[in-house]
């Protein structure tokens, strides 16, 4: 984690200088009657962030908080984008504005907590919060490490993704939750009907299931999964279609592994209703490592489909182990790969230990308690945006 932190830190310094001069007052805005909320962000569409957030900003207590979105998202035309829009007091386009233009705007709206929903990734406003146009800065969700900006002054988590040991290696400071870390939308989707047979998957097979993208895939744990794949042979993989050159080196590798291309399936894109009803049809999901899966790992255990995981030191190599632990199956839980792998294979040729996982996760009780409690995740960020503020300067 220190490394991340300070390649973080050599990238940052190289690519977004220091702005002229920060906006806000340090000491922050005199007390009103509602905290005026911000979140930043280039993902306010049928994106991963957009279908975590849409319920939070629906249940923001209106009576404390005061909601505002600021946007640089590409209209997608999309009922989810709709949904956020609505879902915020105020949405305030900023995708045509320079970053100082976009910061003197938030400046100008009096935000007490502007909340970066993007971290280091695509279509971020670095450069927007070098300005420091709110008094307190936090980030959260879109990116799975440290943010080491200056003018960012918390990162919200929890203590499974950030132990308390490893704190002192992320900036900004850690801010963890009293639970899970990460927000979802407790509501589903009407789901297709749909067969193994109709998914091009054998109806007698063992299927492990992957979803995630493909650069998520190491040397490592793909040698893992043909080491399971050898040791169940009634099993195949199946995987979502990323690219054509990702899949050719897969079947390749398979090959290499000693293991039948034709034990891997793919399945091309889908709309979300039909990925999460496909999720339904596997019997067991193989996470990836060190990079886990996040939305989809939390869309495999609402499917109930048990997920088994290699959980590192990193935030990135944690964030399954804290959904699993929330929902109360941490048996799936692995720290090495010899563990990860006979954890599967266990669950692969055992009825009854298969059977018991599936009964933690029956029905979605588990997932709407946990992960699924979209009301009570907003109750613990309005705390701690409250206890923020609290401590400020």
């Amino acid at each position: 984690m220190a490394q991340q932190r300070r390649i973080g830190e050599t990238w940052i310094s190289r690519k977004v200088p220091p702005a002229p001069a920060r906006l806000a007052p340090p000491e922050g805005y005199p007390k009103r009657e509602r905290i005026r909320l911000g979140y930043l962000s280039s993902d306010f569409c049928r994106h991963a962030m957009g279908f975590l957030i849409v319920e939070l900003l629906e249940r923001h207590d209106r009576g404390r908080f005061e909601v505002f979105g600021y946007c640089s998202t590409a209209e997608d035309g999309s009922d989810l984008r709709r949904r956020i829009i609505a879902a915020v007091d105020h949405h305030v386009p900023v995708g045509r504005l320079s970053e100082e233009a976009t910061a003197r705007r938030i400046r100008a709206d009096g935000i007490d907590i502007l909340v970066d929903l993007n971290g280091l990734t695509r279509g971020a406003r670095l450069e927007a919060l070098r300005w420091k146009p709110a008094p307190v800065q936090a980030t959260c969700l879109g990116y799975v490490g440290p943010v080491p900006l200056p003018e960012l002054d918390w990162l919200i988590c929890d203590s499974t993704v950030v132990p308390p040991e490893q704190a002192v290696h992320y900036a900004p400071r850690p801010l963890p939750l009293d639970g899970l870390y990460q927000a979802n939308d407790g509501r589903m989707p009407e789901l297709p009907a749909l067969s193994r047979a109709e998914e091009g998957l054998p109806g007698n097979a063992f299927v492990l299931c992957c979803f995630n993208n493909f650069y998520k895939i190491t040397e490592p744990v793909f040698a893992a999964w043909t080491a399971i794949l050898r040791r169940l042979d009634h099993a195949v993989l199946w995987l979502a279609e990323d690219n054509a050159t990702g899949a050719a080196n897969l079947c390749r590798a398979l090959a290499a592994a000693g293991v039948a291309p034709g034990r891997l399936i793919l399945a091309p894109r889908a709309d979300p209703a039909r990925y999460l009803a496909r999720l339904a049809l596997a019997d067991l999901f193989l996470d990836t490592s060190p990079y886990n899966a996040g939305t989809v790992a939390s869309d495999a255990l609402r499917m109930g489909l048990p997920l088994v995981t290699l959980s590192g030191r990193s935030f990135a190599s944690r964030m399954a182990a804290s959904l699993l632990r929330a929902v109360g199956l941490t048996e799936t839980i692995a720290t090495t790969l010899d563990d990860y792998a006979d954890i599967a294979v266990a669950l692969g040729t055992d009825a009854a230990r298969l059977s018991q996982a599936r009964r933690v996760l029956a029905d979605g009780a588990a997932w709407r308690r946990s992960i699924g409690d979209s009301a009570g995740f907003a109750a613990r960020m309005e705390a701690a945006y409250e206890s923020i503020l609290l401590t400020a300067p």
